[in-house]
């Protein structure tokens, strides 16, 4: 069986090259394969976290991107930040 891993970023890519911290999640049922991106990417400022379940994680993903969709539409719309708490 094939492994799949999953990578999930919420980063904004000027905050990572300028070493604000970062996190950003894995999912893998591959332990080498999770050791092996860890040992690429990982460092003190940006922190990667393993979980197995990867159908989660990218379905979470998703959901994060419809939010973040939303949460624009709201601040282009000048909605209140009620307005954007509520999305």
């Amino acid at each position: 069986m094939t492994s799949i891993d999953w990578f999930f970023v919420a980063n904004i890519a000027n905050e990572v090259a300028a070493k604000v911290f970062c996190e950003a999640t894995v999912g893998s049922r591959d332990d080498k394969h999770s050791e092996i991106i860890r040992q690429l990417i990982d460092t003190s400022n940006f922190r990667l976290r393993f979980f197995p379940d990867v159908e989660i994680i990218e379905m979470l993903g998703a959901l994060k991107n419809i939010v973040a969709m939303l949460a624009g539409f709201s601040e282009g719309l000048k909605a209140g930040f009620n307005t954007r708490a509520a999305v």
